[in-house]
């Protein structure tokens, strides 16, 4: 059954104080051992084993889980003891030591779960042209920062690029190849404003008045449009752009190398337009993550602007909304087309156009002529999740570019951290943080990587109260000018 999108609050990260350094180091060093002592051993030829093999291999699988399973009844009872003989001691000592207990009952009980006890991603070191990193932020935060830190160790792009509203000097100290980017000097001939007026008289039209600047989970319906309508435009007009770029959203920290690519199977499936060059597409397939949440309001807008087609999904059922997507120029330049191409009334290409056409200079094209029939498009029951790029490029990839994309196998990310809302509660009542308690920390990342996850999200705007967070006020986290 789909998952429908939830509109709960969200939790974040944890503790980070010297007083708990020693216990945090703790934690992490035991459950670093325990996720390598999970990990299946896997045959180092590439003949497949043969049965008596394949048994032999689940065999040791079950040993080394239920061996981890042991080590991690002892560390609870350990904790457990401890806690026993804690009377008397501060009450935030045993705060603490209650939270450690918390997260080794939870490895104990679904380690087997986490996606480090599989295989290990395929490596995005490939020797091809470098890769740039094409990112939105309202404002330079303490997330951002080390998103663009994990960037940079995990993908290493040659540019990341980062459209913001302003105060591009926070943003290029992250790191020196950031490029800052105003959003309104990004498209030659749209602005927020455009936006926020054609999504209002979409609003008269339904219900007779509306405001699209009202903020609703720490963004307004104005600024949601036109950040994607940013991240479709970015591949026409940034200048000097790769011709493969990876679009990610800056509120997700990378943890460790990302499963981008994977080889291609068939040498003579490689389109034409890759056959020169030293694209990374022309000897690997581009991987679509999984794990997204379902959003059935997104479909209206997909079988409208592409003929009647079905978006698509992953073999589990999830999304493919996942806050990252490698874009191939081509592909996008192809679905802007259609778009423009489109009579809005009837959700038909006009008289005379030829569907598989895609004409040459379309830089000149009006940004305004597709950003209009893109709102317009949007499901008019749920205007606020009414359009999703991420789902309309992976399923138009996926429908005519399949010789190019490929569906991961698993999901290697989350969109929240695992308790970060006991975290966040923690570091703002018992620790006095007053300025930023959702704010990523070393331990909370160590455990996740841990864990074997790729990334992880921190939309604080989506727990905005418990985060002390105002999209009106920058660089949360971060030293106030």
């Amino acid at each position: 059954m789909r998952r429908t999108e939830s509109r709960r609050n969200v939790p974040v990260q944890p503790p980070t104080d010297l007083t708990e350094a020693n216990t945090h180091s703790f934690v992490a060093l035991n459950l670093a051992e325990l996720q390598h002592r999970s990990s299946p051993t896997r045959p180092q030829t590439l003949i497949p084993p043969s049965q008596q093999q394949q048994q032999q291999q689940q065999q040791q699988q079950q040993q080394q889980h239920f061996k981890m399973r042991r080590v991690a009844s002892k560390l609870s009872l350990m904790a457990s003891t401890s806690m026993s003989s804690m009377r008397g001691r501060s009450w935030v000592a045993k705060a603490t030591l209650a939270f450690v207990l918390v997260v080794i009952i939870f490895w104990h009980t679904y380690s087997a779960s986490f996606p480090g006890t599989t295989a290990p991603p395929v490596s995005t070191k490939l020797a091809t042209e470098p890769i740039d990193v094409v990112g939105l932020a309202l404002h330079a935060t303490c997330i951002v920062r080390e998103a663009v830190r994990g960037l940079n160790e995990h993908v290493r792009p040659r540019r990341i690029y980062v459209i913001t509203i302003g105060d591009c000097e926070a943003f290029n100290a992250f790191a020196s190849n950031v490029v800052c980017l105003v959003e309104d000097s990004v498209l030659p001939d749209l602005t927020k404003k455009d936006v926020a007026d054609r999504l209002e008289m979409r609003m008269r039209t339904m219900s007779g008045s509306g405001d699209a600047n009202e903020i609703f989970k720490g963004r307004s319906l104005s600024g949601w449009y036109y950040q994607q309508v940013l991240k479709m435009g970015a591949s026409r007009h940034i200048a000097g752009l790769s011709d493969v770029f990876l679009l990610w959203d800056m509120d997700m920290i990378p943890l460790r190398p990302l499963t981008l690519f994977e080889p291609r199977r068939d040498s003579d499936s490689v389109p034409s337009r890759l056959e020169d060059g030293d694209s990374p597409l022309r000897t690997h397939n581009a991987i679509l993550q999984v794990g997204g949440v379902v959003v059935e309001a997104y479909e209206l807008s997909y079988e409208r602007l592409f003929g009647g087609q079905k978006v698509e999904y992953a073999r589990d059922h999830s999304s493919l909304v996942v806050h990252h997507m490698l874009i191939w120029r081509p592909v996008m330049e192809e679905i802007l087309q259609r778009i423009e191409r489109l009579d809005s009334t009837s959700w038909t290409l006009k008289d005379g156009e030829d569907e598989g056409v895609v004409l040459a200079n379309s830089s000149h094209h009006s940004t305004m002529t597709w950003a209009n029939k893109l709102i317009d498009s949007a499901n008019e029951k749920d205007l606020e999740l009414g359009f999703s790029e991420y789902t309309t490029y992976a399923s138009y990839a996926l429908q005519k570019h399949a010789n190019v994309y490929t569906l991961a196998k698993r999901c290697t990310w989350r969109r929240y951290p695992y308790f970060s809302w006991i975290s966040a509660a923690f570091r703002r009542y018992v620790m006095g943080d007053s300025n930023a308690p959702c704010c990523p920390t070393s331990f909370w990342l160590g455990l996740h990587r841990a864990l074997g996850f790729e990334f992880i999200g921190y939309e604080v705007g989506h727990n905005a109260a418990l985060c002390m967070y105002d999209p009106r006020e920058p660089r949360y986290g971060l030293a106030r000018k």
